[in-house]
């Protein structure tokens, strides 16, 4: 063995039984983790290179992602450019790759058997690739196929945007992907060698040194310790020196005076959204403390006494989300982001949010590192970490690929996810103190700003416009981001805002429970004990005797005559269920952070309700949604804010989807009955549904259902017994439905269609539908073919 370090002290989730773990670095400094997985059904490997496209030249943006399509393009061991990914498919598996900023990710899977040559095949590509000249124009419409597929995405197009604001001289102020623009024709007209560049790149970053690799397979650690220090004990090191964090520039991310910025940016789809960000340095140096998490959780909050309970008391806000969006060339973006109502998209509206955002954070600020907070979040972590599922071959080696550049070989697995050290100092200065009015980037983004939107960003065509921060918004929000510590309480008792109270949620007793009798292989149905709600129900159980967890999964579905008796009934049932999960969402968040969570899903036949999590807590989640189901009616407010962004959400659906997803719709309307399109329910929401009165239909649904169960987990008989009967005795059940109706897939082969004119499949019962994509901005197209079998 000629591994120059070994480390076998990987610490690990204690589900995670059946693999073990070794790292090594090799003598050429490539750093790899083996994972001896006795139970794998795929074979996996991963070698992540610590530079992307923030090291692109300035004069060929996306050349490292130009680079990542072409090195899978034949070597000096293996020429044939097809032979790779050929012998993946014969042997059940496939090949990706991506680029970040500061990585690009490589990564297979294959079926175990044919780990040793897919990993030959594998390392040859960072050992003798060829690059291929004859290769290079179809890979080129490769990436500026890819970049066409983005041009209708709003997320790439607000990235892109704010990258295109930043310093110039920033290396955050790129175009990541790459085009047929910035990859020929521009390089074409400057006399430029792409394919030069493309080799130099490669000779000048891709280095032993700062490449990591991850292994996974059924072998045992010691024979793929020999196999990878076989396939990557070659690769050369040319100790090269990759700067990271503010290694990379002493620049700063906005040129001086630039900030605070106003931004106004028209979307593709139907946003109203105000999104306030800070340019902080890259935190993920603070791995142990996790600065920014403590800010994220607290501003992102969504229980009694949260910025968005404020947001929606006022009808300002509708959802909001808070954290790192993005890292990377140096800089975190921590972002407060919220989707607006029609009234917070106001100019007084979003002044009003503003206000109450600088409030909260000014709170955070004058009221001292909570340890407690701290505490709180690295119980829930710790026991997530602990009893964390085993994760898919793929996902474990990319993840702890970039892992390994980040953290110590024995923390691969836990550091991303665990809180080791409390340091208020550091949480302070790096993130609270940073979030102050003069250093934000303020984007309003909603189709009704076209008109004050002038100007036109280069790669995406984005409409937008940009200024200083208007007087009136800095005024107000200087106010109150200044306000001393008396009148921060008062504005904050005012408005109710507070931090949180502690979670009840935090499972405490996380033993498994033993098997009450042998294993079953299937679940069983069981008996309630109680002859007047058995009517209503039929629950099968079955006690997890596969993964050892203590958790568990209820699956029950409310079969209602109501709801199944029209399309109308279908759309008010639905429209119900979404104003209950609103009206829940501030209870049942405090559920969702310590790792429950529920799903009400509306149906044509009913209503399924899904809930998951630990065992410990999860009675208590039922039966208060058994309660709100109960008792629940509609206010106006919780209704106008659900019912405006239902209709957003069909209205993007019907007009503004990407063309495979209107592809897959039209399928689904050949296939099943009853189908109704987003426009059909778009039209009915708008027009028919414009009261709260309207969807009270709880009683009307509850009244005559009935409900089919399946119940997973940590639990014994009695046990389901007892919550589901609780459960039933909540809700109003009168009568139990004499007949259901259930959603159909149409059997095509029955059903007279249009044959193509091809004499091949004349005889094959064949339905082909060709229609105009619904957003003639986008440039691209979709074939969908499915096989029914």
């Amino acid at each position: 063995m000629v591994a120059q370090a070994v480390v076998n002290n990987i610490r690990k989730p204690d589900t995670d039984t059946h693999r073990e773990y070794r790292f090594l670095k090799l003598f050429n400094e490539l750093g790899v983790l083996l994972i001896s997985d006795s139970k794998c059904d795929k074979a996996s490997a991963c070698l992540d290179v610590r530079v992307g496209s923030a090291f692109d030249p300035p004069e060929l943006p996306g050349l490292a992602h130009f680079l990542e399509h072409m090195l899978f393009l034949g070597t000096e061991k293996f020429p044939d450019e097809s032979s790779y990914n050929k012998y993946l498919n014969e042997n059940g598996g496939y090949s990706n790759a991506y680029t970040t900023d500061d990585h690009t990710c490589y990564y297979f899977c294959v079926s175990p058997e044919g780990l040793p040559e897919a990993l030959d095949r594998f390392s040859q590509f960072f050992i003798s690739p060829l690059f291929d000249q004859s290769a290079t124009d179809r890979e080129l419409k490769a990436v500026d196929s890819e970049h066409n597929k983005n041009l209708q995405a709003d997320v790439w197009r607000t990235a892109q945007l704010m990258r295109t604001q930043c310093n110039p001289k920033h290396p955050i102020n790129r175009f990541t992907t790459g085009n047929s623009t910035t990859l020929c024709d521009e390089p074409a007209k400057k006399g430029i060698d792409v394919r030069s560049e493309l080799l130099s790149f490669h000779k000048k970053f891709y280095s032993a040194n700062v490449m990591r690799a991850v292994v996974l397979g059924k072998e045992p650690l010691d024979e793929l310790q020999v196999m990878a220090e076989k396939c990557f004990g070659d690769i050369l090191n040319k100790n090269v020196a990759i700067p990271w964090g503010e290694e990379l520039t002493e620049e700063p991310v906005f040129t001086e005076g630039k900030l605070p910025l106003e931004v106004l940016q028209v979307p593709v789809r139907d946003i109203k959204q105000l999104d306030i960000s800070w340019a902080l340095e890259e935190l993920s140096q603070h791995w142990r403390t996790k600065p920014a998490s403590y800010a994220s959780h607290l501003i992102g909050h969504e229980g009694k006494g949260s910025l968005l309970s404020a947001l929606k008391r006022e009808d300002l806000a509708a959802a909001l989300s808070a954290g790192v969006m993005m890292e990377g060339s140096g800089v975190s973006a921590f972002s407060v982001t919220m989707t607006l109502t029609p009234k917070g998209a106001s100019i007084e509206g979003v002044k009003r949010v503003g206000e109450l955002v600088f409030g909260f954070i000014r709170l955070l600020q004058i009221s001292g590192v909570q340890e407690w907070v701290f505490k709180e979040e690295k119980k829930i972590h710790d026991i997530e970490f602990k009893f964390r599922n085993v994760r898919d071959a793929m996902s474990v080696v990319t993840s702890c690929a970039n892992n390994l550049h980040r953290y110590p070989p024995e923390l691969v697995l836990e550091g991303p996810e665990t809180f080791f050290d409390f340091d208020s100092a550091l949480i302070k200065t790096k993130v609270l103190d940073l979030l102050t009015v003069d250093s934000a980037r303020v984007c309003f983004t909603d189709k009704a700003l076209a008109s004050a939107c002038g100007c036109t960003e280069p790669i995406y065509g984005t409409q937008y416009a940009e200024q200083k921060l208007r007087g009136e918004l800095s005024s107000a929000w200087h106010k109150v981001g200044s306000m001393t510590g008396e009148v921060t309480q008062e504005f904050c008792k005012t408005n109710g805002l507070a931090f949180p109270e502690q979670n009840p949620f935090i499972a405490e007793d996380l033993l498994v429970k033993p098997p009450e009798e042998g294993p079953k292989q299937y679940p069983e149905k069981i008996s309630l004990g109680v002859p007047e709600l058995e009517k209503f129900a039929s629950i099968y159980f079955k006690k997890d005797d596969t993964f050892g967890l203590p958790k568990g999964v209820w699956t029950l579905t409310l079969h209602s005559s109501f709801v199944s008796a029209s399309f109308e009934n279908a759309m008010k049932t639905s429209l119900w269920a979404h104003c209950v999960e609103e009206d829940l969402n501030e209870f049942a968040y405090d559920a969702e952070v310590a790792g429950l969570v529920y799903n009400l899903i509306p149906k044509y036949t009913g209503i399924t309700l899904s809930v998951r999590g630990w065992s410990d807590s999860l009675p208590r989640l039922l039966s208060a949604i058994g309660t709100k189901l109960r008792d629940y009616t509609p206010d106006q407010q919780t209704f106008d804010r659900v019912r405006e962004m239902r209709i957003r959400q069909l209205r993007n659906a019907a007009k503004n989807s990407q063309p495979y997803q209107q592809a897959y719709q039209r399928s689904f309307s050949a296939m099943e009955t009853p189908f109704y399109t987003f426009e059909e329910r778009l039209s009915f929401v708008e027009e028919k549904l414009t009261s709260p009165d309207q969807v009270n239909v709880g009683k009307e649904i509850l009244s005559e259902t009935f409900i089919e169960g399946l119940i997973l987990g940590n639990f014994t008989r009695s046990e389901v017994a007892s919550h589901m009967s609780a459960f039933l005795r909540l809700l109003p059940l009168k009568t139990v439905p004499s007949k259901l109706k259930t959603s159909e897939v149409v059997d095509l082969s029955s059903v007279p269609l249009p044959l193509p004119s091809s004499p091949q499949v004349s005889s094959t019962p064949f339905f082909r539908n060709v229609a105009d994509t619904t957003n003639a901005d986008d440039p691209n197209s979709a074939v969908l073919l499915e096989i029914q079998v």
